[in-house]
């Protein structure tokens, strides 16, 4: 019979003479028990077979992953050097011969267990930490091997912490959920008393996640989100990781860096002058795992509002709340050079325009005061009444 090469580990067995010979007799141990259907413990194997057609290949295979190959005698008998065991797990072994259509023997299977459990990988979050590595999140998951169909205990030190069992190829998966700040010393635990080596992680508390959750200006009132302003000395607030510092970007524009107060978990901290235009600001932890707070939006408009808006008699400035027995009184005030503006008593804006000198500074006169009577004068932009200044108030006396 000629020979002819195939290595197709998928290839099926046909109704050849050769595909129905082909046959695994034994897989052994290092003590030469035959271990086919059982569970064995130790580190290397041996697959024995016949039926091969003279002097030719096998290779051999779990399911399709390639373990070793063989070459058979004149007789037609094979069998492998020692095979290490690469993986704790269920094995479906198969041979395939490397002859003709390449003929497959029956499979057959065994178990590569441990009779000491092993922690493989801890996952925190779905990741793998390494041994003494720290974490944040309050659960993690223990994948190991251990003897097949048999409870496997965690602990923590010497305390018990879940029990699960091991499947019937030796492999367990244990949750450990509800774990507070602290260092753990995990080590599992097999029915036969044999313990895995110690796995070490330190649990840290919560980390607080940096937030930028309210702008004020310098009187203290609120910028909304998306809101517009004329104030370009702004005040920005919100929370953090106590005593750790904070950055506050415009973009990717810095503003400035800030301390949470230890004791209240808030910060604050001033930004300006601004010039007008839109800002979308955040709040960047410059400590681990704080993060970066969402955009606080908001834009600063150009001011065309008159300001410092004063009121005179004939003797002496009228402050705020006072009074005043003169039947007239001067208000004067700023506002943008060549602008012009209107006078508001009353919540009444009057009809006459007011114009302002290269300087932005104008003034009028407020005639027929009537005794008894309060006012409350301010002015507002000629093109833009809700542009408007400071207010006084005062009283006519007698």
């Amino acid at each position: 019979m000629t020979a002819s090469s195939s290595s197709n580990p998928s290839q099926s067995p046909d109704d050849t003479e050769a595909s129905i010979l082909l046959t695994i007799l034994r897989i052994n141990d290092p003590d030469g028990i035959n271990i086919i259907g059982r569970t064995f413990y130790k580190a290397s194997y041996k697959i024995i077979g016949n039926g091969a057609e003279p002097n030719q290949d096998i290779f051999v295979y779990n399911v399709n992953e390639k373990l070793g190959e063989a070459t058979s005698d004149s007789v037609g008998a094979w069998e492998t050097p020692m095979l290490d065991v690469k993986t704790l797990d269920c094995y479906n072994i198969r041979a395939v011969g490397q002859w003709g259509t390449g003929p497959v023997a029956a499979p057959k299977k065994f178990t590569a267990a441990t009779l000491t459990p092993t922690i493989n990988e801890v996952l925190s979050d779905g990741k793998p930490i390494a041994d003494n590595d720290s974490i944040r999140e309050t659960s993690v998951t223990l994948n190991g091997n251990a003897v097949p169909n048999q409870d496997v205990e965690a602990f923590n030190g010497e305390t018990s912490l879940e029990t699960q069992p091991a499947n019937e190829c030796g492999k367990y998966s244990i949750e450990l959920t509800g774990l507070t700040p602290a260092t753990y010393r995990i080590k599992v635990k097999g029915s036969n008393d044999n313990e895995s080596t110690v796995f070490n992680f330190t649990v840290l508390a919560a980390i607080e996640l940096v937030t930028l959750d309210r702008v004020t200006d310098v009187d203290g009132n609120e910028i909304p989100k998306g809101s517009a302003t004329t104030k370009t000395s702004l005040r920005v607030e919100g929370a953090g990781e106590k005593g750790e510092k904070i950055e506050v970007f415009d973009g990717s524009d810095s503003l400035g860096e800030a301390t949470v107060d230890p004791a209240t978990g808030r910060y604050q901290h001033p930004i300006g002058p601004l010039t007008p235009k839109g800002y979308s600001l955040t709040s960047v932890a410059l400590y681990t795992d704080g993060g970066t707070s969402d955009p606080y939006p908001l834009t600063v408009e150009v001011n065309n509002a008159p300001y410092e808006t004063r009121v005179h008699d004939a003797n002496a400035e009228i402050v705020d709340n006072g009074s005043t027995s003169s039947s007239w009184v001067k208000v004067s005030g700023k506002t943008e050079p060549l602008g012009a503006v209107k006078i508001k008593v009353n919540d009444t804006v009057g009809s006459k325009t007011e114009e302002a000198n290269d300087q932005g500074a104008w003034a009028t006169l407020i005639t027929s005061l009537q005794v008894g009577t309060t006012y409350v004068v301010s002015a507002v932009a000629a093109d833009d009444e809700d542009a408007e200044s400071n207010s006084i108030t005062f009283t006519r006396t007698a």
